[in-house]
């Protein structure tokens, strides 16, 4: 909600009261007029009508209507996202119709505003449910709550995503939540620099919140109030080797005297070493210069995947955070183990056969193993690997998160090692024997031979039979990975299995050696 909108609202309301005479409607472009501007819709939920008088066809430029949802949604600058309201129609012919806005039930308040075309001209309308009062609130408050409702908000400036528009984050001790624009004091766009914030600050802030993809936010927020920061971190972030090393810091303070605070989940490897203060010198320009703080932190080694240390510096009652990264060994995981793992920079290598590309210019795709299956959205190096339907790789990406379903972000494939074609038992078996071509088969266990390396008999929907001498869980198994698969997965006769290997004869009978199992169906 942009309070301006609400200012100017009222204020058009008390005209049209004090001096309207000739009984002209609310909303008149020539070519269309509105019996009402502003729409207001009861909190206990119900329904509002507004007249319309076209002299050409017209519709909403930021209303649609979805078919396949059946649900009115909003057109905005950066999605398509359901609407808290409901209309009637969201375009109309030359005449005279009817619009009919509904909504359910909601405490607070929020608006909208509508945008109608009309021979190129724009229409504004209006539609807002409830007060429009920013209610204070915790970012905890902000996260778990309602999109349209506007929150008012004091925290500690985080981060800077953007200087143009003002995106930025804003902490307060109870979670984060990104600002998506900030208005200048005269309530125009793109003057955030105007306020002069920096990391550090603390800021008093009121707008509405918003949900785009997963992440939430305040949208165009007012600024009440910038409390400046004491102390300033000068050093930019740093990245430190998997060995480990020194890591120096620079704080400028005006408070009395600089502190730091490591957290206890870094307290094992991040290690305060030595603190050097340096007194600032005043000049006729600078009379009450920041002193200097050095801080030396010793950096263990790092014998796990990456990880994200950080340290808190305080000076006076303001306290700002400092984050590095450090390098860490790759784990090799399975599939489950990747989907388990936490969201963050920890590196991990998954080995399994492509399932399926959903996009083949940024390498989206899924991969599986008999442990699961995950999306990989994104692989650096796609172009240059020829990968397909049917190839087993090996990825090595960070463990991410969209709209709380697992994925592998911006991954690198390190190594296509087969690249298999899926087809039936009786096309395997008809096959020549060969050390180097793959294929992938499908089938359900009708026995198991030897559960200690996995030799197994499956069939098809046509009764066609291949038996599997050693099946495992490994590409390539060797030694003891090739043993006692079958209890690990708790592979049992009626389970749907689907494995990748080499096409052999033993007597003269076909069989498929050292499969590869790549996915399990669990009999019912």
């Amino acid at each position: 909600m942009k309070l301006r909108y609400l200012f100017t609202a009222i204020i058009s309301a008390l005209l049209f009261v004090s001096c309207s005479e000739d009984n002209e409607p609310a909303g008149n472009l020539g070519s269309i007029s509105l019996s009402e501007t502003y729409v207001s819709l009861p909190t206990e939920g119900g329904s509002a009508t507004v007249a319309v008088s076209a002299t050409q066809d017209w519709k909403f430029e930021n209303v649609i209507f979805s078919s396949e949802t059946g649900k009115t949604q909003l057109v905005t600058t950066k999605d398509t996202v359901d609407a808290w309201f409901t209309v009637s129609h969201v375009s109309g012919t030359a005449g005279q119709s009817e619009l009919v806005f509904s909504a359910d039930a909601f405490e607070g308040g929020r608006e909208v505003e509508l945008q109608i075309n009309v021979g190129g001209n724009i229409q504004f309308l209006m539609v807002r449910q409830g007060t429009a009062k920013a209610v204070m609130a915790t970012c905890a408050e902000v996260l778990a709550g309602t999109d349209g409702k506007t929150y008012k908000i004091k925290g500690t400036c985080t981060s800077i995503a953007n200087t143009t528009y003002g995106n930025w984050y804003i902490n307060d001790g109870t979670g984060e939540v990104y600002i998506y624009g900030t208005l200048d004091s005269k309530g125009a766009t793109k003057n955030f620099a105007s306020w002069g914030l920096e990391v550090g600050d603390v800021v008093e802030l009121e707008g509405p919140r918003t949900t785009y993809g997963s992440t939430v936010e305040l949208v165009d927020v007012t600024i009440i109030k910038i409390t400046k920061s004491l102390v300033k971190v000068v050093t930019e972030e740093a990245n430190i080797a998997k060995e480990g090393g020194e890591l120096e810091v620079k704080v400028a303070f005006k408070g009395n005297g600089a502190y730091v605070s490591v957290p206890e989940e870094c307290q094992s490897w991040v290690h305060l070493a030595n603190t050097e203060y340096v007194a600032g010198e005043a000049t006729k320009i600078e009379p009450n210069p920041a002193d200097t703080a050095v801080f030396t932190f010793n950096i263990m080694a790092n014998e796990a995947g990456a990880r994200t240390g950080s340290m808190e510096f305080t000076s006076g009652s303001s306290t700002v955070s400092y984050t590095f990264s450090q390098e860490g060994a790759i784990a090799n995981v399975t599939v489950a183990e990747f989907l388990a793992a936490q969201v963050g920079d920890a590196q991990y290598r998954v080995t399994g056969v492509v399932t399926d590309i959903a996009n083949t210019k940024y390498g989206n795709l899924y991969i599986s193993d008999w442990t699961g299956s995950v999306y990989v959205y994104g692989t650096t190096n796609f172009a240059d690997c020829n990968i397909a339907v049917g190839s087993i790789v090996t990825l090595v990406g960070p463990r991410a998160e969209y709209k709380g379903t697992a994925q592998m972000k911006n991954a690198v494939c390190e190594e296509v090692l087969v690249a298999s074609t899926p087809v039936s038992i009786t096309e395997f078996n008809a096959f020549e024997d060969s050390n180097d071509k793959f294929y992938m088969v499908s089938g359900t266990i009708s026995k198991i031979a030897n559960d200690l390396y996995g030799n197994i008999y499956i069939v098809d929907e046509t009764g066609a039979e291949m038996y599997i001498y050693g099946t495992y869980g490994i590409w390539n198994a060797q030694g003891d990975d090739k043993k006692n698969f079958v209890a690990t997965a708790g592979l049992a006769v009626g389970d749907k299995i689907t494995v990748v290997g080499i096409k052999t004869s033993y007597k003269d009978s076909p069989q498929m050696k050292n499969g590869c199992c790549v996915a399990i169906e669990k009999a019912q």
